[in-house]
């Protein structure tokens, strides 16, 4: 009985008679093989294009309340009839509020930026302590590891310390994106007592406006002259305790001036809420270093590694540096489990 041929026969058979033809072929899977290993972009997690857009805004010294009133209810009115638009999430905090826009599919989600942001910008009716809103798209970020300072000192000199170190890792080679996490917010604190405003027969809002009046970056606009437009600018923000303290609030008729600090208590520090954060059971802030589009995730890793390896000889005593929670733990293994792989089936 004749054995039946399977439908691969042929090719198998065509195979064997011609081995020039079956090692060319091997060699060609072998090298596009090792091709591959070496230029494949090696990351953990794919990259997300995400059809969201975030509008933030700061306004400065305002509660939830205010943030809403002042600024979520009219980006929302400004917005809402976008086409394309499916969703709107807003959030108001303490300082600040954040509009949230996520875009139908099938929608161009620049050309909605684009709309939303002029939208935005032509809204003349934003309280006077708001600042500049930031338009931006959220895209897929990929944490790498995690930097830990920490220490027995005080908490402001772990904060500098930290956006020093901060500041150093976004400047190395490769690396783009880093956050300081577990740091409270610096925080101002300007206490009246009614005791000196009886004393100095002034009111509370008067020592409102002077704190506004005296604390401001603002733009004034220009003067046309035959050399030119001359740009002019209020530069006169405070930024410190003792710039608050040196603020005029009122001018007396024999000359004499009441600075802020004569009638108020100026206190420059943190802002009053809940923190925890500890790294070998001391109090630590931490930076969280990012990879953003191409960049490669095991050469941030390594690059913050030499970093903080190369660091610790010039840390400041109290403090001390340690680097963790690396992502590239787990693709390492993986890329080891694909090599050997590549080996075996090689062979």
């Amino acid at each position: 009985m004749t054995p039946q041929r399977g439908p691969y026969y042929a090719l198998i058979e065509w195979f064997a008679r011609n081995s020039v033809a079956a090692n060319l072929l091997m060699m060609i899977l072998l090298f596009g093989g090792l091709y591959s290993v070496m230029t494949i972009k090696k990351e953990s997690q794919p990259p997300i294009d995400t059809n969201l857009i975030t509008v933030s805004m700061p306004f400065l010294g305002s509660s939830p309340e205010d943030v809403e009133e002042g600024i979520l209810i009219k980006i929302e009115e400004a917005i809402q009839d976008i086409e394309g638009i499916q969703e709107i999430i807003s959030t108001g905090r303490r300082g600040s509020g954040t509009v949230q826009i996520e875009v139908s599919s099938g929608y161009d989600v620049p050309e909605i930026m684009n709309e939303i942001k002029s939208r935005v910008d032509a809204i003349s009716t934003f309280p006077d302590n708001t600042e500049k809103p930031i338009i931006s798209r959220t895209r897929y970020q990929q944490q790498i590891n995690l930097v830990s300072v920490y220490g027995d000192v005080d908490e402001r000199t772990l904060k500098e310390y930290a956006k020093q170190v901060r500041n150093e890792i976004v400047s190395l080679p490769g690396i783009t994106r880093a956050e300081i996490l577990g740091s409270r917010p610096y925080e101002i604190s300007i206490e009246v007592s009614e005791f000196m405003l009886e004393q100095y027969a002034m009111t509370l809002n008067e020592v409102a406006v002077a704190v506004r009046r005296g604390s401001l970056d603002l733009p004034a606009g220009s003067i046309r002259s035959e050399a030119g437009d001359i740009q002019l600018r209020t530069k006169g923000q405070a930024y410190n305790g003792m710039d608050f303290e040196n603020i005029l609030v009122r001018t007396n008729a024999d000359g004499s001036r009441v600075l802020l600090k004569d009638v108020a208590d100026i206190k420059d520090g943190f802002e009053d809420t809940g923190r925890f954060s500890e790294y070998n059971g001391k109090q630590a802030i931490t930076i969280r270093v990012l990879s953003v589009g191409d960049q490669s995730e095991l050469e941030i890793s390594k690059t913050v590694r030499d970093y903080v390896a190369a660091k610790h000889a010039s840390i400041p005593s109290g403090v001390d540096l340690e680097a963790w929670a690396d992502v590239t733990y787990y693709l390492k293994g993986r890329l080891d489990m694909m090599i050997k792989n590549l080996v075996i089936g090689a062979l």
